[in-house]
C-alpha cells in the first residue's frame, strides 16, 4: 500500500500529534528538513473536516512550543515552517507528557488518538520517559517512535519503552530521509484508524417501497457500515440535527435532510465571545459554557489566537481553565502563544463587527423568557420583548406557547403516512421517512415482515411540553409470537426508549419514561398499563400523554393513569414497528398518524360552551353530553361512549415566578409581618399562598426544603391562612374560604398566648402548618 491509497483508506476521523525533538545535538540544517518533513505530511495524511487533525510540539530542556490539533492546513503549515529550535537538552518525557495533556483536553469520543515521538537521541531520564509513555498508553494514545541519525540508537530502550509494540518503532538514518521515512507512519496509522473485519459484502443502499403479494417476504433490510462523522449522536430539533464542533468551541455542526433523504452537513460559527452550548442547542457566552474542546483546560496555554477572522487584536485569553474573547491595546497586535506585542500598524476596530449566525439571528437571555435578543444589521444584538402569555423558545427561534391545545387553533398531524402508495408523509409537512423493508400493497396497507421498521428522525431529541398522540390502525400476523414492538423512540445504540407501545396477544402495552426534577436533580418515572386488544382482528389504537398522564385506546377502550412530567428527550428518532429489546412488528398498517396537540375533533363542540370542562361522546351515534366538572364519569359502561377532558390554554408563569399545575408561585426572598407580606403579593397581583391539595403542599414544602431560602434570618414562611376574625375557624386570605386541606404540625394550632393568629410553614417540624404571631418575621410565599 503507497501513501496515496492510504490517505484514501484513511477517511475517518483520528488526530494524530508529533512530539518533536529540538535539542542541541540537531544542526539547524536537519532542524529545516524536520520541518519540511512535518509540513508535507499535513497532505500525506489526509488533515480535515471530518477526516483527520495534526497537532505538534517542540521539546528540548522543557517545551518552546505547541500547537494544538486542527484541521486547518494552512494553519498547521506555517507553524511547521516556524517551529522554534532551542537547541538545549532532551527531555523526552516533558515532551510525552505534555502530548498527553493536550490530547486529554482535546479528546474526541470515539476518535483514535496517535502520538509520535521524533528524536535523534537517548532523553535525560529513560525511566521518566518509559513512565509518561504508558501514562500515555494507558489513557488509550497509539505511541509510535522514530528515531534519526545514531546507529546504535536503533534498539535504544527508549524507543520500545515509548512505541505501543515493535511495529510502531521506525529508525532513519538522517533528516534528509526523514520525509520519505514519515510515509512509513502514513501507512502505519492509516489501518489504526480505520481498522474493519472483512464480511461479505452487503448491499448499502435504502429499499424503495414496492408493491408485494399479501406474505411475501421483501429483501432483508441493509446494514449499513459502522462509521464516525460530524453528525453522529447529533441532537435532532424539528429535523435539524445539532452537534459541537469536532476542533472549536466558537462552532457548531448543523446536520439536516436533503430533498431525497441525503444527509447534509454545515460548520457554523458562533457570535463573537459565544461558545456553542449543546444542552440548550444556542450560543452562551463563553463563561457560562463547559466545552469538551476547551483549550484553556492545559494551564500552559495563557490565550490563543481567534479563528475566523482576520482582526489582529482579537484573542481568546485564559483564566482558570477558562476561554473569555479579548482585545489587545490599540496599537498592539496579538502573537498566538505570546500575548500582545506592540504594532503601530495594527489598527483594527475590537471587539470586531463581524456577525456569523446560529441557527437564527435570535438567542435567548437567560433569566428573561419573556424576551430575547434579535441581530439588527447596525445595531448588533437588541433586546426585544416576547408577545403577552409567550415565552422564547430557542429550538423554533420564535416567542411561542408550550401548548398542547389552544381554543381556535386547529390540531394538525405532525406526520400522516396512509401507505396509498408509499410510505411517505402527507401531513404537508414533507417529513422525511426512512422505509427499511416495509412494503406497500395495492390495497393500501404497508406490510411488515418481522424485520422491518420505518424511522423518523423528525422526532428525535424532541421536548414534549405538550400534547403527543400516536395514532394507528394494524392487524397482527396471528403467526407472530412474543412481544413485538409497535413504536418506540429508542435504538439499539446508548438511547433507551422512553416512550413505547408493545403489543401481546391479548394486550397492548404503553410505556412513558417522564422527567421531573426535585433538588436540582432531574429524575426518572416510568409509566406503564395494558389495554386489551382483538387478537386476529383490525385494531385502532391511541397513544396519549400530556405532561399530566399517560392515556390509551384501543377500539374505544381507554385507560387512563398518572405520569407527571413530559416524557424525556430520547436522541433516537421515532422508530414505527420497532423497540429496542423486542421482536419486530409483524403485520399490516392501515395509516399512522403523530400529533403534538390533541386533535380538535376531540372537543370541538366544547368550546364553544363555557360551562364544559369535560364530556362524554358516542363514537357510534355521535352524541356528546358536556360536563361542567372534571371527574370520574358515572353511566359509561356502553362502550361506545368514552370520556374525555378539554384542555385549556397553559398558564404561563412570569419571570421569578414557579409554576405547578395551573398556579403560579413566588417564594420571596423579602420578609416581614403576616400584614406585610399579604401587601407585598398583592401588590404583585397575587395573594399568599392557598394550600389546597397534598399535591400543592409537597411541591411548596420541597421547595423551600430543597432550595434553602436563606436571604433572610428565619427560614419559616408566612402562608395566606388565619383565624384573626373566629376564633380556630382558619381561612385562606385570598379566596375568603376555610381551609379543606389541613397539615398542621404537632400540637397545631395551639394558639400560644392567645395571640397566635397566622399561619406559617415551621422549619423544624418540615415545614408543617404552625400558628404564630403575625407580627413576628418571616418570609412570604405569594400565589396567583
Amino acid at each position: 500500500m503507497n501513501w496515496e491509497d492510504c490517505a484514501v483508506y484513511c477517511r475517518k476521523p483520528y488526530d494524530i500529534y508529533f512530539v518533536i525533538d529540538g535539542s542541541d545535538s540537531i544542526s539547524d540544517r536537519d532542524f529545516y528538513l524536520l520541518q519540511k518533513s512535518i509540513s508535507s505530511l499535513v497532505d500525506d495524511l489526509n488533515i480535515g473536516e471530518g477526516n483527520g487533525r495534526m497537532g505538534m510540539l517542540v521539546y528540548s530542556s522543557s517545551i518552546a512550543t505547541m500547537v494544538e490539533p486542527s484541521t486547518d492546513k494552512d494553519y498547521l503549515k506555517g507553524h511547521a515552517m516556524s517551529l522554534p529550535h532551542p537547541r538545549e537538552g532532551t527531555n523526552t518525557a516533558a515532551g510525552i507528557k505534555t502530548m498527553a495533556e493536550i490530547f486529554g483536553v482535546a479528546r474526541r469520543p470515539n476518535v483514535p488518538q496517535i502520538g509520535v515521538v521524533i528524536t535523534d537521541g537517548e532523553s535525560i531520564s529513560p525511566a521518566e520517559t518509559a513512565r509518561q509513555a504508558r501514562i500515555a498508553k494507558d489513557l488509550g494514545i497509539t505511541m509510535y517512535a522514530v528515531g534519526v541519525g545514531i546507529s546504535n540508537f536503533t534498539n535504544s530502550s527508549d524507543l520500545y519503552a515509548i512505541a505501543s509494540s515493535n511495529a510502531n518503532i521506525l529508525s532513519v538514518d538522517s533528516f534528509g530521509s526523514l520525509s520519505n521515512k514519515l510515509q512509513e507512519v502514513v501507512q502505519l496509522v492509516c489501518p489504526t484508524t480505520t481498522s474493519t473485519t472483512s464480511t461479505t459484502p452487503i448491499p448499502t443502499t435504502t429499499p424503495t417501497p414496492t408493491t408485494t403479494p399479501e406474505g411475501a417476504t421483501p429483501p432483508l433490510p441493509p446494514t449499513m457500515a459502522p462509521g464516525i462523522g460530524p453528525c453522529d449522536n447529533c441532537k435532532m430539533i424539528n429535523g435539524i440535527g445539532f452537534n459541537p464542533h469536532p476542533d472549536d468551541c466558537d462552532k457548531f455542526v448543523q446536520c439536516y435532510f436533503g430533498t431525497k433523504g441525503q444527509l447534509r452537513v454545515a460548520y457554523r460559527q458562533c457570535p463573537f465571545g459565544q461558545y456553542w452550548d449543546q444542552s440548550v442547542l444556542t450560543c452562551r457566552p463563553s463563561e457560562y459554557v463547559e466545552c469538551e474542546k476547551e483549550k484553556c483546560r492545559n494551564l500552559r496555554i495563557k490565550s490563543y489566537a481567534y479563528s475566523n477572522t482576520d482582526n489582529c487584536r482579537v484573542h481568546w485569553a485564559c483564566n482558570l481553565g477558562k476561554a473569555t474573547a479579548t482585545c489587545c491595546a490599540e496599537g498592539s497586535r496579538y502573537v498566538p502563544y505570546r500575548g500582545c506585542v506592540e504594532d503601530s500598524k495594527c489598527k483594527d476596530v475590537c471587539p470586531p463587527t463581524f456577525h456569523q449566525e446560529g441557527p437564527c439571528d435570535t438567542r435567548m437571555i437567560f433569566n428573561k423568557p419573556n424576551k430575547f435578543e434579535q441581530y439588527v444589521t447596525g445595531f448588533g444584538w437588541v433586546e426585544m420583548p416576547c408577545a403577552p402569555g409567550t415565552q422564547f423558545d430557542p429550538n423554533t427561534c420564535q416567542c411561542s406557547l408550550h401548548d398542547s391545545f389552544l381554543p381556535g387553533k386547529q390540531c394538525k398531524a405532525e406526520l400522516f403516512i396512509p401507505f396509498s402508495s408509499d410510505t411517505n408523509d402527507y401531513s404537508g409537512n414533507n417529513i422525511y421517512v426512512e422505509n427499511q423493508n416495509v412494503s406497500v400493497l395495492g390495497n393500501g396497507l404497508g406490510y411488515f415482515n418481522g424485520e422491518s421498521r420505518l424511522i423518523i428522525n423528525r422526532f428525535a431529541n424532541i421536548d414534549f411540553y405538550t400534547d403527543i398522540v400516536v395514532k394507528m390502525r394494524f392487524l397482527e400476523d396471528t403467526q407472530a409470537t412474543g412481544l413485538r414492538a409497535m413504536f418506540s423512540n429508542g435504538d439499539c445504540c446508548d438511547n433507551p426508549a422512553t416512550m413505547m407501545m408493545v403489543s401481546s396477544k391479548a394486550n397492548l402495552h404503553l410505556m412513558a419514561k417522564t422527567e421531573v426534577k426535585k433538588n436540582n436533580t432531574a429524575i426518572d418515572r416510568i409509566t406503564t398499563f395494558h389495554i386489551p386488544v382483538m387478537y386476529g382482528n383490525w385494531n385502532e389504537a391511541y397513544y396519549m400523554h400530556n405532561t399530566m398522564s399517560l392515556e390509551g385506546k384501543v377500539n374505544g377502550i381507554g385507560l387512563e393513569k398518572m405520569a407527571y412530567g413530559p416524557i424525556k428527550r430520547s436522541q433516537a428518532a421515532l422508530h414505527i414497528g420497532y423497540g429496542r429489546g423486542f421482536q419486530n412488528f409483524k403485520g399490516y398498517m392501515d395509516y399512522v398518524a403523530v400529533f403534538l396537540c390533541r386533535p380538535k375533533y376531540f372537543c370541538s363542540l366544547c368550546l364553544d360552551n363555557p360551562e364544559c370542562s369535560s364530556f362524554l361522546y358516542n363514537t357510534k351515534t355521535q352524541q356528546m353530553q358536556t360536563l361542567a366538572s372534571i371527574g370520574t364519569p358515572i353511566g359509561t359502561a356502553d362502550g361506545d361512549w368514552q370520556y374525555y377532558i378539554l384542555k385549556k390554554e397553559p398558564r404561563v408563569c412570569e419571570g421569578g415566578w414557579e409554576k405547578f399545575e395551573e398556579s403560579c408561585y413566588l417564594f420571596s426572598l423579602s420578609s416581614g409581618t403576616w400584614d406585610s407580606g399579604k401587601t407585598f403579593c398583592e401588590g404583585e397581583g397575587g395573594h399568599l399562598v392557598e394550600i389546597s391539595s397534598l399535591a400543592e403542599d409537597n411541591f411548596i414544602r420541597d421547595y423551600v426544603r430543597n432550595r434553602g431560602l436563606i436571604a433572610y434570618e428565619t427560614s419559616d414562611s408566612w402562608i395566606g391562612g388565619t383565624d384573626v376574625d373566629v376564633e380556630n375557624t382558619f381561612v385562606w386570605t385570598g379566596s375568603g374560604q376555610t381551609f379543606t386541606y389541613i397539615n398542621w404540625g404537632p400540637g397545631n394550632p395551639d394558639n400560644s398566648g392567645g395571640n397566635q393568629h397566622c399561619v406559617i410553614l415551621f422549619r423544624n417540624s418540615d415545614y408543617k402548618w404552625h400558628d404564630t404571631e403575625c407580627t413576628n418575621t418571616n418570609s412570604y410565599i405569594c400565589e396567583k
